[in-house]
């Protein structure tokens, strides 16, 4: 193995509202923060589909404090064009946007070591 394949890597995860890092990515982000790996979570709206977005934002900190993901490396997103619900359209480019700008200012890495 190169010294760059063992090298620590940051990593962003993108989830579209609180609750997918529990329900879907727990075993990656455990595995992740295990070895090391520098994890923020990016999650794209509140929740808020039942009016409970203040309670699921509390809830997905909680969760990603349990998973071992600094609670400054958790971003979640409120904007207008990003709320939940059923028959809700995302805005495609705003998402690219958001995502771009999450990996630039958190230096995520996007080259592939191997």
């Amino acid at each position: 193995m190169t010294g760059d394949t063992l090298r620590k890597k940051v990593v962003l995860l993108v989830i579209a509202h609180p609750d997918d890092e529990s329900m879907f990515f727990a075993p990656t982000i455990n595995y992740l923060t295990s070895r090391g790996h520098n994890v923020h979570i990016l999650c794209l709206s509140m929740g808020n589909a039942d009016g409970m977005g203040s309670i699921r934002k509390d809830e997905l900190y909680k969760a990603c404090a349990t998973l071992k993901v600094p609670l400054n490396q958790v971003a979640i997103v409120d904007h207008p064009q990003l709320q939940d619900g059923f028959g809700q359209r995302w805005n495609h480019s705003l998402i690219a946007k958001l995502v771009e700008d999450s990996i630039r200012s958190n230096g995520v890495d996007t080259k592939d070591s191997a």
